[in-house]
């Protein structure tokens, strides 16, 4: 598990912000399903990768990951700095950060629990 602020996975590393600078540039020029794909394209890359070591990880870092997903959707949908998160998150049929990692843990136990495997 991943406690302390100094020990940061690689996701919130300069090139996810270099990803998201270039997405914001080009995504005039691109269409809504292909800059939706992109996007979730790097949030499956980023943020998904590894998610169950983020069990445990403290607020402030839970904050910075979610920040960054909420840059993604905020980029995608061209919604507003300003605008509220929770409807463009919804859009996109994506958890906030927390609750993501939270079902990914659910779901690697619900798989291997006894009984799911043929006897």
């Amino acid at each position: 598990m991943l406690h302390s602020t100094s020990m940061w996975p690689t996701c919130v590393k300069p090139g996810t912000f270099t990803c998201i600078c270039a997405l914001r540039h080009v995504r005039q020029s691109l269409p809504d399903d292909v800059a939706r794909n992109v996007t979730c394209s790097i949030v499956d890359s980023r943020l998904d990768y590894c998610n169950s070591l983020f069990v445990g990880i403290t607020d402030y870092n839970f904050n910075k990951l979610q920040h960054v997903q909420n840059t993604l959707a905020r980029v995608v949908l061209r919604a507003g700095k300003f605008k509220h998160i929770t409807p463009a998150l919804i859009k996109l049929h994506w958890l906030p950060v927390k609750q993501r990692v939270l079902y990914k843990q659910a779901l690697i136990t619900f798989n291997v629990l006894p009984h799911n495997y043929p006897s």
